[in-house]
C-alpha cells in the first residue's frame, strides 16, 4: 500500500493536510495486510497523542 501525504500536490500557500492511499498495485491479500498495519499505526499515533494530551492538562 502506498501512503502519500496529500501536500505534496498542492500548490498554494495553504497545504492540505491528509493522506491519499493507493491500492492499484496490489492484490486482495496484499491490501487486506497492508489496511491492518496501517491501522496499528494509526492506533499507536492515537495512544500517543492521548498520552500527550494527559500530560499537558497537569
Amino acid at each position: 500500500m502506498d501512503v502519500t501525504p496529500i501536500d505534496r500536490y498542492s500548490q498554494g500557500k495553504m497545504a492540505p493536510e491528509g493522506l491519499q492511499l493507493g491500492f492499484a498495485a496490489l492484490d486482495v491479500k496484499e491490501i487486506g495486510r497492508g489496511v491492518r498495519e496501517f491501522a496499528i499505526a494509526l492506533e499507536g499515533e492515537q495512544k500517543a497523542f492521548r498520552r500527550g494530551s494527559q500530560k499537558s492538562r497537569r
